[in-house]
């Protein structure tokens, strides 16, 4: 049993690694006789135990267990191995592009005419092009476009705990050499109400603005524990313009039938196959790191191609380092998600006309979903063109299938809870929760046995992982409000006079309603309040967005500039910082004004945005009409 003093505390690095190894080993002894990892993990062998193979397993429950004690250590980013995540990710990075570019050497050779595919994949690259052309159509006229910030994510001038809305319009300064020359670049601009004076205006000019080209840079996130998963930071114009034609691309693969906003068909048919094996799912190794620029400028229509070039960055940067990107993009671009969608579902459906196959051709991202008589075609074609299938993430023959996130065993769910950092009590309560909403709980009682009864709050499914699952007893909930009464004393009746203030009398009434509270964790939103040179484009760029543009979530707060000198003064009792949480009991401390920040000002709104990230758990009741266990 832990002892944190708080629900998202977490524990050493040590500490963590020995609670997974003896939570894995009860997975891995639930298996019987095929029980060969728990030995592994008591002689730490954890490279072993991630690289063996689950589909050798033949039974649910024995692949449930193996997966259940493999995904306590697979995420798990302090589990000691022989392998160093970085340098993985930077090795991967450079095999790609060594492979994009003998790509990009085959097809300009097939330009040139000294190259010729296979007759088979020569057709099927004329159809996949046609395909395309028919998902994306004409390219759209600047105007038809709403180009868009991204809050939430980083760009190359503004990191990614400081990117709300704000300062990416104030920090819209950092642009590529190919957008920089595009006089595309200037149309976009005029497009958004009031962006293209806004930095004008900056740069002092009136009718240009200063910017400053900038590469790429190459940055890293968790992957899992044996390598990390490398993304590119683009400029922030690029990222600007980039956003806007990959929401486009989205909408034309709706209206085309392809969904990039929801993974429940490619999770569906995964199901569907893992009982009729007539229906694989593909995974892609590395996929927008073999995607290649050949291959995209052979397939998409050449408007779409000049476009797409003149929007990304040619060149990426790491640790002192310029690399001339051979492959299309990175996942960082705005685009990537779309475009390889796009490519792979076009040639997964090309191959099955080729081959007269009819079935279900599902794509999202590199997840792909066709028959399973069309996958030896499908990876001889993807070789052809430099593209990788991961053999030990694809399945077409057999009784498991796994897409976007869902793994199938001959119709039964065996995905496993994954712990993805150092134990906590909200980790726990993840954990708990998963293995209790699958039936097993046996296992989810293992994780309870860590959570002190202090700690343990229960209520109902469908409301977060803030609580725990199983029996909850619930408050019946009193909506209490004020009646004003004639007092008890008053004579104006008996004395024929008319009835006064003074004769009335308020009184609290507790109502009961027919809803039940119960007690949750949850967190709370980081907020920044400031008056910035920005805030006048707010407005218009709501509404050149629409309603939900400014935040998905919650719009932003706004404080006369005389409240938020009280707010700050109550809070805080200095008066030359600002607020940097919504939470009445947040602090700052005296620091410096950032540069597009000005000095508090008592005759202006200061605006509050919500910033990335959450600061801060608290414990909420919530309310509900599902009636509690106890009742």
């Amino acid at each position: 049993m832990f002892s944190m003093k708080t629900w998202d505390e977490e524990t050493s690095d040590e500490t963590t690694v020995r609670f997974a190894s003896e939570i894995a080993k009860k997975f891995f002894a639930r298996m019987g006789p095929e029980d060969v990892y728990s030995t592994f993990v008591d002689n730490r062998r954890f490279d072993s135990i991630l690289e063996s193979n689950p589909s050798i397993f033949t039974e649910p429950e024995v692949y449930r267990n193996f997966v259940g004690g493999l995904g306590l250590l697979k995420k798990l980013p302090c589990l000691p191995l022989n392998s160093e995540p970085r340098l993985s990710a930077v090795k991967k990075f450079l095999s790609g592009e060594v492979g994009c570019r003998e790509t990009n050497r085959i097809f300009n050779l097939w330009k040139r005419g000294e190259f010729q595919f296979r007759p088979a994949v020569e057709s099927i690259l004329h159809a996949a092009q046609r395909k395309i052309c028919k998902i994306v159509g004409p390219v759209p006229h600047p105007s038809q476009v709403r180009y868009r910030f991204s809050p939430g994510g980083a760009s190359t001038s503004t990191k990614k705990k400081d990117s709300e809305i704000r300062n990416l319009i104030a920090n819209l300064n950092h642009c590529s050499e190919e957008l920089a020359s595009d006089p595309l670049l200037g149309e976009i601009l005029q497009t958004v109400p009031g962006l293209l004076s806004f930095l004008s205006e900056s740069s002092g000019s009136s009718d240009s603005f200063l910017c400053t080209v900038h590469r790429s840079r190459l940055d890293f996130v968790p992957k899992d524990a044996s390598t990390d998963r490398i993304i590119t930071v683009e400029p922030d114009l690029n990222k600007f313009v980039q956003n806007g034609y990959g929401d486009y691309l989205r909408l034309m693969c709706k209206r085309s039938g392809i969904d990039l906003s929801d993974q429940t068909r490619n999770g569906e048919l995964a199901r569907i196959g893992s009982i009729t094996n007539g229906i694989a799912t593909v995974d892609l190794s590395n996929a927008s790191g073999l995607l290649s620029l050949g291959l995209i400028e052979h397939l998409w229509p050449c408007e779409w191609f000049e476009l797409l070039m003149s929007i990304r960055s040619g060149y990426t940067a790491y640790d002192g380092f310029i690399f001339h990107m051979e492959a299309y993009a990175g996942m960082g671009n705005g685009t990537t998600f779309p475009v390889e969608s796009i490519t792979f579902h076009a040639l997964s459906e090309a191959v099955c006309d080729f081959l007269g196959l009819v079935g279900p051709v599902s794509t999202y991202g590199d997840d792909i979903i066709v028959p399973s008589d069309a996958v030896p075609m499908l990876v001889s074609v993807f070789r052809d063109l430099g593209l990788s299938v991961n053999a030990e993430k694809s399945f077409w023959d057999g009784p498991f299938r796994e897409s976007c996130g869902q793994d199938w065993f001959l119709g039964f769910s065996v995905r496993p809870a994954f712990l993805r950092g150092n134990v906590s009590f909200r980790r726990l309560y993840l954990l708990h929760n998963h293995y209790y909403r699958l039936g097993d709980f046996e296992a989810a009682g293992w994780f309870l046995d860590y959570i002190p009864e202090h700690f343990r709050t229960f209520g109902p499914d469908g409301y977060g992982d803030g609580h725990l699952l199983g029996t909850w007893r619930g408050e019946v909930y009193y909506h209490e409000s004020e009646e004003i009464l004639l007092a008890r004393r008053c004579v104006c009746e008996k004395l024929g006079l008319d009835h006064g203030s003074e004769c009335y009398t308020k009184k609290r009434v507790k109502t009961r309603t027919s809803m039940y509270k119960f007690r949750t964790y949850g967190y709370g939103s980081r907020k920044y309040f400031y008056v910035s040179k920005a805030d006048y484009l707010i407005p218009s760029y709501t509404i050149y967005m629409g309603a939900s543009s400014v935040n998905t979530t919650r719009s932003p707060s706004w404080l006369k500039g005389s409240d938020l000198q009280k707010f700050i003064d109550k809070n805080l009792g200095v008066r030359d910082v600002v607020v940097e949480s919504v939470l009445a009991s947040s602090f700052s401390s005296r620091r410096k004004l950032r540069r597009n920040e000005l000095p508090p000002d008592s005759s202006v709104w200061a605006i509050g945005t919500p910033m990335p990230g959450t600061q801060g758990c608290r414990r909420l009741t919530v309310c509900t009409f599902e009636r509690p266990s106890s009742f």
